[in-house]
């Protein structure tokens, strides 16, 4: 630290000082950053300084891009010893059970086990996501004053994954950008191996008495995108806009086609033509959203008008003004599924077997 951040010495130069590889120097820096975190954190508390008061000093963007680089070599290093293989979620949840258990009672916090979704981790490491979910657990607990702890599992149209709740004792008090400098390097970790198992980290903006994150694979079906239009070319084009995406098109050339087809399944997103042949679409829109079966469908507005305002107020999702780009449909698409919108095949983590 005092080569680094006295004598001003860049990495590779500290490196070929103390005589360290890069792996091991990354590592060590870390270590000592940890520990100048934790004196400072006790040094600020135990002066009674509130929570208003910066505990830690900022993360500066040098010490950002040191933390991210020992990350990216850490899950590197983990991932060429892996073994990638199929992993079922619900048996490598209940092998860590007992030391959730044992992390909560430590915690004095209630531990809620409750998953109910069962799903298979096509390329995966059991090692792997025992490491993510354990960092990413105990993430939540350092930074927030916990009550209760939550596990469960979901699946959905969005995707399948685990999801970890942390309910407050009360309004959150704590400043998280004091932690990350001392805690980011875990969460980084968690962020480069899920990417390695083709999955995401998902931190939700906080709520006033919980804190929710998930970990996140896209579920092996495609998504269905209800195209309306009456120009049945426009279907075509959505069609050949989404090959190769995990998306399934079909096409309705009225309302009264689309309400027939929204009565036998449900979409997962509208893609609404607005100025249809003695057809309103206003109206449609207005029908769709003020009925309990179908207003939680979000639907993308598209039209020659440019009334984006009018569109959200009836409750679309989103306006596209035709003609319709490849990238803006993609981009309004991710809006609500991201995981469909990238052109690696519709999978739970799977890999191309040349990798």
């Amino acid at each position: 630290m005092h080569l680094r951040y006295v004598e001003g010495l860049s990495p590779s130069e500290a490196m070929a000082k103390v005589g360290l590889g890069k792996s091991q120097f990354f590592r060590e820096q870390a270590r000592a950053l940890d520990l100048i975190a934790q004196t400072l954190w006790r040094t600020t508390t135990d002066h009674g300084l509130s929570a208003a008061t910066p505990s830690l000093p900022k993360e500066g963007g040098e010490a950002l891009a040191d933390r991210r680089h020992l990350a990216q070599i850490e899950a590197e290093r983990l991932c060429t010893g892996a073994v990638w293989q199929p992993v079922a979620v619900g048996a490598a949840l209940a092998n860590v059970r007992p030391l959730l258990a044992a992390l909560a009672q430590i915690k004095r916090v209630e531990f809620v086990f409750a998953p109910a979704h069962e799903f298979t981790v096509l390329h995966g490491d059991p090692s792997l996501l025992r490491q993510v979910f354990l960092n990413l657990v105990s993430y939540a607990l350092d930074i927030e004053d916990a009550r209760v702890l939550c596990i469960s599992t979901f699946a959905d149209a969005r995707g399948q994954g685990i999801r970890v709740d942390v309910q407050r004792k009360g309004q959150q008090n704590r400043d998280h950008a004091a932690f990350s400098h001392r805690l980011g390097i875990g969460l980084d970790m968690c962020h480069r191996l899920m990417e390695a198992m083709g999955g995401r980290v998902d931190i939700q903006p906080t709520e006033a008495d919980t804190w929710r994150a998930s970990l996140v694979w896209r579920s092996g079906q495609p998504a269905h995108l209800l195209v309306v239009d009456d120009n049945e070319s426009f279907h075509h084009l959505c069609r050949r806009y989404l090959t190769g995406y995990a998306w399934h098109v079909s096409g309705a050339t009225s309302m009264q086609a689309a309400l027939q087809e929204l009565a036998t399944r449900k979409p997962e997103v509208i893609l609404l033509d607005i100025m249809m042949p003695n057809e309103d679409g206003w109206q449609l829109l207005a029908t769709l959203k003020g009925n309990v079966n179908t207003q939680a469908i979000p639907v993308i507005v598209c039209s020659v008008l440019n009334e984006p305002e009018l569109a959200k107020m009836l409750g679309a999702s989103t306006y596209l003004t035709k003609p319709v780009t490849q990238q803006a449909l993609l981009d309004a698409l991710a809006c609500d599924y991201p995981d469909y919108t990238s052109r690696e095949p519709a999978r739970s983590g799977l890999r191309p077997e040349s990798e």
